[in-house]
């Protein structure tokens, strides 16, 4: 008897695995719109960590596209080219919302970039992302540099780990401080794509 509920309970998570279907897709693509703060100054200086909150007010904020760029001929043309950044600031402060409806049902979660030279991520407050960047929230001001020059290539995909921790249903905030190596860098690139994976279970035909 007991060898015959084995079989019966490995047959029915065996059915279960093959009736979950895991299917990527784009929360928001790249070249989207972000609100945005220069970073000649900081935009909470009162609180440092407010400005990536989802509570935050960012109605003041400018609205524009991405990619966000200067001294790239590549990008010449597409979205913010930020004409007055070289040697007038360092970082460029970008906050945009999405929906996750289900978080339960997220099975991973990834941000895909492009970016020169450094950034830092949050998602509700939450650090989730570190490149070449300041690895403490105190050192991600206003003022600081990436801590290396890293020119832009191609689109890379990072893993955001234990999203389901983070994530509420409904509205989420994405913070992203973006830093350039030096104020006189004669260059700066910035784009991305957020993309959930989600496990959906489909009955077996």
């Amino acid at each position: 008897m007991l060898h015959g509920l084995n079989f019966l309970l490995r047959s029915s998570l065996l059915t279960l695995l093959l009736t979950l279907e895991l299917q990527a897709s784009s929360i928001f693509p790249l070249n989207s719109s972000w609100r945005f703060f220069r970073g000649i100054t900081h935009p909470t200086p009162e609180a440092a960590d407010a400005w990536r909150q989802s509570g935050f007010n960012d109605a003041s904020w400018s609205v524009s596209v991405a990619p966000f760029h200067y001294g790239e001929a590549t990008f010449s043309g597409r979205g913010t080219e930020l004409t007055d950044m070289q040697n007038a600031y360092s970082t460029v402060f970008l906050r945009r919302t999405f929906l996750s409806l289900s978080p339960s049902k997220l099975s991973a979660l990834s941000l895909r970039t492009q970016f020169d030279d450094g950034l830092a991520v949050w998602i509700n407050g939450h650090r989730v992302l570190t490149v070449n960047a300041p690895e403490s929230d105190l050192a991600a001001t206003h003022s600081a540099l990436a801590t290396t020059t890293l020119e832009f290539g191609d689109v890379v995909e990072y893993p955001l780990p234990n999203a389901t921790s983070y994530l509420v249903a409904g509205t989420n905030t994405l913070s992203i401080l973006l830093f350039n190596s030096a104020l006189g860098s004669s260059d700066s690139v910035f784009d991305a794509e957020l993309v959930a994976t989600e496990h959906f279970s489909n009955p077996p035909s």
